[in-house]
């Protein structure tokens, strides 16, 4: 039996940016056909004519298609090298995780609406440049939960499922948590569902944690 449940966002929380949207922003800068795709798309979502979750996927099938699955590797290794040198990365918030995580009484996820291949690849690229001698634990002790694709035969990407706000809420209840002791977010609106089953909640803006305040349930 865990004494704590953990929970850590990823984007705006480990780091101060979107990962996703920093992807999608390298990839169609050099590609006019998909800037103009991407530029109307995401008109759509802005305006609410789609939703997060076709707005995730169209990015995924049509954004995505066509770059080699190592190839997409190498491009978030050297995301995460970006990130790191942008002072990007919230070290102090990844200090946290980590003071966590090294005591086995202690249960910690890292959830996020972005592709886990994506939230893997990066983590372990910074965790291995930041505090290699944890790498290890830190693959072993941590569990990893985001949104799945895959990538099929005809080298495009396809988005099976998105967790994101509400969806969050119900991945965790799906592997038996219905309650968080701790929780660091930087979204009060997406993450409310996990707020509402959360005592001790963490607010981060800029890296820093705004506010922690009490929340009782019996």
């Amino acid at each position: 039996m865990y004494k704590k449940i953990v929970v850590f966002d990823f984007d705006g929380t480990l780091i101060k940016d979107d990962s996703f949207s920093i992807i999608v922003n390298n990839i169609v800068k050099s590609n006019m056909y998909k800037k103009l795709f991407f530029k109307f798309i995401n008109t759509l979502y802005i305006k609410g004519f789609i939703d997060n979750t076709k707005f995730k996927k169209l990015c995924v099938r049509f954004l995505f298609a066509g770059i080699e699955i190592e190839e997409f590797k190498q491009l978030l290794l050297k995301m995460a090298s970006f990130l790191i040198e942008q002072n990007k990365v919230n070290f102090n918030i990844i200090d946290e995780l980590i003071f966590y995580a090294k005591s086995r009484d202690n249960f910690v996820i890292i959830i996020s609406a972005t592709p886990l291949y994506i939230v893997e690849n990066i983590l372990c690229e910074i965790i291995k440049r930041y505090k290699a001698e944890f790498l290890e634990n830190f693959k072993k002790d941590v569990k990893i939960i985001g949104s799945s694709f895959i990538y099929n035969n005809n080298k495009r990407y396809i988005l099976l499922e998105n967790i994101y706000s509400q969806k969050k809420k119900e991945v965790l209840h799906t592997i038996g948590i219905d309650k968080i002791d701790i929780f660091y977010t930087d979204s009060e609106r997406e993450d409310k569902p996990l707020i509402d089953i959360s005592k001790d909640i963490f607010l981060i803006k800029d890296g820093q944690k705004l506010s922690g305040y009490w929340r009782n349930h019996d």
